[in-house]
């Protein structure tokens, strides 16, 4: 039994955002500044490819390329992937202190756990930052499977705590209840996100006492050895 407990984060909805409201979406404004219609772009791209994409089966600049041409052939793909990866950035600094508190606190570990395809996670890790905090990043492209399987979950569990992952500590927050379901198939204690004050005051009373290990105790070495998955 892994006795460090690990509290796993989602990305999107939970840590990171448009804005500091919590509300809107990255396209928006993706008419007025880029000349790309978004109704389109969900229609022909995001239904009809991003499955195949978030999953790992195809590469997102490889699919966004045609359909581009056919939106607005003026716009490059690295500058629409560019202007989404800036716009869809923010860091709730309240979310992530609370959550770097926790692991001062208790000695836990930090992960995160996101339906992601590998262009943006590795602008989410590397540029936005979120590896100088977190531990690991498990996103679906790289695992070829997204958090609707539980099979997501069980691959994350095994690779935090090992074979025997169902009796470790592990504390998954999501925004999407769906996934939290399945997470909690996995054994994993999950609940749904829904403002920092109800995350702040799971994390006060989790885990118990005689499982937290001396705080500080490894961190600070294991976030710097952290990588992309």
């Amino acid at each position: 039994m892994c006795r460090r407990p690990a509290l796993v984060l989602d990305i999107d909805g939970v840590l990171v955002h448009v804005g500091p409201e919590r509300t809107g979406a990255w396209y928006d404004r993706l008419w007025e500044d880029l000349g790309v219609d978004p109704e389109r772009l969900h229609e022909e791209f995001f239904r009809q490819k991003w499955h195949r994409i978030v999953s790992g089966r195809t590469d997102l600049r490889e699919e966004l390329a045609p359909v581009l041409k056919r939106i607005n052939p003026a716009v490059p793909v690295d500058e629409l992937t560019s202007y989404w990866f800036r716009t869809h950035s923010y860091i709730d600094r309240h979310v992530l202190d609370a959550v770097t508190h926790w692991a001062d606190r208790t000695g836990g570990r930090l992960f995160l756990a996101t339906n992601q395809e590998k262009y943006r996670a590795g602008y989410l890790w590397r540029d936005l930052g979120l590896r100088s905090v977190f531990e690991d990043i498990f996103y679906s492209a790289a695992m070829r499977v997204t958090k609707s399987d539980v099979g997501f979950f069980e691959q994350v569990g095994r690779a935090i705590a090992g074979p025997d992952y169902r009796d470790a500590d592990i504390l998954f927050f999501d925004d999407d209840t769906r996934n939290v379901e399945v997470a909690r198939r996995a054994s994993w204690e999950a609940h749904l996100f829904t403002d920092v004050s109800a995350l702040r005051e799971i994390l006060h009373q989790w885990p118990s006492p005689d499982l937290r290990a001396p705080a500080g105790s490894t961190l600070g070495s294991e976030r710097d050895g952290a990588r992309v998955r």
